[in-house]
């Protein structure tokens, strides 16, 4: 069983929401990655999220500001991979703040496909991780939009939310 989540344990304040807008020129090379940074940053600095990634019986030790925005980075591949049959899987990794793990989602259809390879690399199934990581992905931008609402006029951020769901 994959269980990834983003969960908002305590409601923000005023003193929590970002009222002013970050800027993001594409010339000095700022985009989707630089806004997963400060957003995460931004929750982190809130101690209101927490970011959860459990397979089978082992939850990951992953924080908001470095792991969450490292895994954002491989969202669009993973959706890429869950909807095509060009890759036989998809490796996630995760080596920040001295968690050195390696997730493998497979293309195997099985329904419980979780396997522990030397305490680092975990295999898990395409099928079991679709709904967890769409309902993520879901979560993750109601929180952005509760705590940073001019995020959503953001171009680099409505082209990320674009190819997501097309």
């Amino acid at each position: 069983m994959v269980n990834i989540s983003l969960t908002q344990i305590a409601p923000f304040t005023n003193e929590d929401i970002i009222t002013s807008e970050y800027i993001y020129d594409h010339e000095f090379g700022d985009g989707i990655y630089s806004i997963f940074i400060d957003v995460c940053d931004i929750l982190e600095n809130t101690n209101k999220v927490v970011f959860n990634f459990k397979i089978g019986e082992i939850n990951l030790n992953l924080d908001v500001r470095t792991d969450l925005a490292v895994f954002l980075e491989y969202v669009k591949d993973i959706f890429k991979f869950l909807e095509t049959d060009d890759l036989k899987d998809i490796t996630i990794d995760l080596y920040e703040q001295g968690v050195e793990e390696e997730i493998v989602i497979s293309k195997n259809d099985k329904e419980n496909l979780d396997f522990l390879i030397d305490e680092k690399v975990f295999i898990t199934s395409g099928k079991l991780f679709e709904g967890n990581i769409k309902k993520f992905i879901n979560d993750f931008i109601d929180i952005v939009e509760e705590i940073y609402p001019s995020l959503f006029n953001n171009y680099f951020f409505q082209e990320w939310k674009y190819d997501l769901i097309k």
